[in-house]
């Protein structure tokens, strides 16, 4: 969102970002579409003095694919990734904006008192994780890059593709060596459920894991019938994809 308020302004201008502790009534949580068996949230508003946009951009935002960037400037997937990543953590996103007056988000998340340990805490020895051969796809460079660093550090070889169809070919051709797949769910050109079944044509056994931002059991629920070794969550942390690796 802070990416999106930048661009709203390429002549500059202020950007705020405050959170709040908030508690909310019946009716407030009614209107916000929030859970009504929690009442305190965390409240984090992100505030930009930039274009704001129209009616009719207001009702696309967070349908992935939707820009109104310029083409090689994105993809459409940044807040419709954010959305799905609040509604999975029970909570939702608000704005208000208009032409030349800014544009306002209101992220709603539920506090919480849990205090379990993390996934990397819970193991009880430390993880000496046998070295395996990944192959990287995802479209967004940026991301690509950041788990390509992730997987080496842990001592993994990696290759990272941004291209889906460039990825099925270096697979058909090494798919021997590669010991899992890394795979994106939501791409322009194919999406991940699509490059799926090609690297499984190649391949019967292939290992894949499934890494996005979007509602683990609305994904789930489309991948039915496929063999898919596991899912990683994004954002994940690197004691996120070392748990997952572990199981390989």
């Amino acid at each position: 969102m802070g990416l999106n308020s930048l661009d709203a302004m390429p002549n500059g201008g202020e950007i705020s970002l405050s959170t709040h502790h908030v508690s909310l009534s019946p009716e407030e949580l009614k209107l916000l579409d929030l859970p009504i068996e929690n009442t305190k949230y965390i409240q984090i508003r992100i505030k930009d003095a930039g274009k704001g946009m129209d009616k009719q951009t207001q009702e696309h935002i967070f349908v992935p694919f939707f820009t109104t960037k310029a083409p090689g400037k994105g993809i459409g997937l940044g807040l419709a990734s954010a959305y799905g990543l609040v509604k999975s953590y029970k909570g939702n996103i608000t704005f208000e904006s208009s032409l030349d007056a800014g544009t306002t988000f209101d992220i709603y998340l539920p506090e919480t008192k849990k205090t379990g340990a993390s996934k990397k805490q819970a193991f009880e020895k430390p993880v000496h994780l046998k070295k395996l051969n990944i192959l990287l796809i995802d479209d967004e460079k940026d991301i690509c890059k950041l788990e390509n660093e992730m997987v080496m550090c842990l001592g993994h070889n990696s290759v990272a593709i941004t291209d889906p169809e460039k990825a099925i070919e270096y697979y058909r051709n090494n798919w021997e060596n590669i010991s899992i797949v890394i795979l994106d769910m939501i791409m322009p050109k194919m999406n991940g459920r699509e490059v799926f079944i090609e690297l499984e044509k190649i391949n019967p056994n292939v290992e894949v894991m499934i890494a996005s931002g979007y509602n683990a059991d609305y994904e789930k629920a489309d991948w039915q019938g496929l063999k898919i070794k596991s899912w990683l969550k994004k954002p994940f942390t690197l004691a996120d994809i070392e748990y997952e690796l572990s199981k390989c």
